[in-house]
């Protein structure tokens, strides 16, 4: 069986170029072209995806604001020319450090995150040390399933 793991970092806006930011409308990302709104079958509701699926999700708080960008495999997500979709965690440890404070040992859960007020938040999911998905996650303020996508 697969282990999964997940880090925790205070996050720091000026180390990221996503082309969306937490302050974007979902109106102007549509309008823009920057996102698609696609039907889900399976969830029976609307989700907002990025262009060639780069972000791979993207979610909004009741301003229609956004409130959380999630990477899946497929998707692109680089710091320093390194793209961290797919890559093994330890390669990437040195330029997390250089960016980034860890903060794991204060949110131990996806759900302890709602309860984290101190910056906004990136989260790495990994299987077996492959990252397999990334999430920016607004922390405030928010309503508790917003980052839920």
């Amino acid at each position: 069986m697969s282990k999964i793991d997940k880090w925790y970092f205070k996050l720091n806006p000026s180390a990221l170029n996503t082309g969306i930011s937490f302050s974007d409308s979902k109106e102007n990302l549509i309008q823009s072209g920057l996102i698609s709104k696609i039907w889900d079958s399976d969830s029976k509701k609307f989700i907002f995806t990025g262009k060639n699926g780069t972000p791979w999700r993207i979610g909004f708080n009741p301003d229609e604001q956004v409130s959380a960008i999630w990477f899946n495999r497929e998707s692109h997500f680089q710091i320093d020319n390194v793209n961290f979709c797919c890559a093994k965690y330890p390669d990437l440890i040195l330029i997390l450090e250089r960016y980034f404070v860890d903060i794991t040992d204060e949110i131990k859960s996806m759900g302890e995150n709602w309860s984290y007020e101190e910056s906004d938040i990136l989260c790495i999911i990994c299987r077996d040390f492959f990252v397999t998905l990334i999430a920016l996650l607004k922390t405030s303020p928010r309503t508790k399933d917003e980052n839920n996508i």
